[in-house]
């Protein structure tokens, strides 16, 4: 039950995190190119187990507060609202990764990216999820 649970998380925040941090992307890269270098994912080998230890004791972090802003969506009247709560989530977000030790915002981001597109590298991310529980 625990780990379907982390696993829904998981998979739960990466959408989150993604749709979260889409508008920034798309406000702070206009030109194609390195918005293009950017979403090549790196491979699961250029993360040693110490790296993926760290990411996984703020993604913990960070799908707390991805689950409290989808709820404050929810719950929100207006558009604005929405916005309000998705822009304050991120910087929140941003926040933890960028005070977290052992692993910068960049190295996090690389992790969440690789776990994506690479089905035994996310379930290896997904044990050390499950490990720093």
């Amino acid at each position: 039950m625990s780990v379907r649970n982390t696993t829904a998380a998981l998979i739960s925040s990466f959408a989150i995190f993604a749709s979260l941090g889409s508008g920034v992307v798309a406000q702070e890269a206009e030109p194609v190119a390195p918005v293009e270098s950017e979403m090549a994912a790196p491979a699961a080998a250029d993360f040693d187990q110490s790296l993926i230890d760290a990411f996984a004791a703020v993604f913990i972090q960070v799908v707390d507060i991805g689950m409290a802003a989808e709820q404050q969506m929810q719950a929100a009247a207006t558009d604005e609202e929405r916005i309000a709560v998705q822009m304050q989530a991120q910087e929140q977000m941003d926040s933890i990764i960028e005070s977290a030790e052992g692993i910068t915002l960049e190295e996090y981001n690389a992790i969440l990216t690789a776990a994506q597109a690479d089905p035994v590298f996310a379930e290896q991310v997904q044990n050390a999820v499950d490990a720093a529980l």
